[in-house]
């Protein structure tokens, strides 16, 4: 969706967009098996399934690495540089993830940090190409909805487990609701004022969607009675990332 602006009509690399893909389940995957090796770890089935089965995963995660790195030869130079960037800040995070205890503090900060990366990923990349305010506009947009999703997730984990240390235990449950909705206020908002940064209709389209985006998830916090069952919280989720392809084929 951001590789096509600034109107829509312009090429996506192919590679890039392939091995931001393979990074971003690395990443995840990753977490969860360092994430194992706490004892202090509350374990959820996540954590079950990637503990039973973390030889096959580490094998995949080796696998997928070395495809990463076959692809770095048919990406942009400027995003190789830019990569790197994003993978020192990454490999710190999970150093110190894998430092500390799910107990420490710094566990609160892990919802921010990781919705500030992926969006320098997802947008940071396909931003080097063309980057002016609307860009940016946009791409800020993404990052509080990256945010809005990981609270909401930490949420729901604190109604399933009480007793886990995470962001939301940290705001209390009353304050993570007001912000999750307070967050989809802020997008309409942001939103008001488009007519005087957006250029064109596909700057538009991209809006809608990232309106629409978080306007979901607000409608899965207030929906909890259905959408904490067999973690349904986590399809719907994560699933809105999927509304981008609603317009990037257009």
């Amino acid at each position: 969706m951001f590789w096509k602006l600034p109107s829509g009509g312009e090429q996506i690399s192919k590679p890039s967009v392939l091995i931001l893909g393979i990074a971003v389940w690395l990443i995840y995957v990753m977490d969860r098996l360092l994430d194992n090796q706490k004892g202090s770890l509350i374990f959820t089935e996540r954590h079950l399934f990637h503990q039973s089965n973390q030889r096959i995963l580490w094998f995949f995660v080796m696998i997928s690495t070395c495809i990463c790195a076959g692809l770095l030869f048919f990406i942009p130079f400027n995003i190789i540089k830019f990569g790197i960037l994003i993978a020192l800040l990454t490999g710190v995070y999970l150093l110190i993830i894998s430092q500390i205890s799910s107990e420490n503090a710094f566990q609160h900060y892990k919802e921010p940090f990781t919705a500030f990366v992926y969006t320098s990923a997802v947008w940071g990349t396909a931003s080097l190409h063309h980057f002016d305010f609307t860009t940016v506009f946009l791409g800020l947009i993404f990052m509080i909805i990256a945010f809005q999703n990981l609270l909401l997730f930490s949420f729901f984990e604190l109604e399933n487990f009480p007793e886990t240390n995470n962001l939301a235990k940290f705001l209390g449950k009353k304050s993570s609701k007001y912000i999750i909705f307070g967050i989809f206020l802020t997008i309409i908002l942001l939103g008001s004022f488009s007519f005087v940064i957006l250029d064109n209709s596909y700057q538009y389209s991209i809006l809608l969607v990232e309106i629409l985006m978080s306007f979901c998830l607000t409608l899965i916090m207030y929906f909890q009675n259905f959408t904490l069952l067999y973690d349904r919280f986590r399809w719907l989720g994560d699933g809105v990332f999927l509304l981008p392809l609603l317009i990037i084929f257009v």
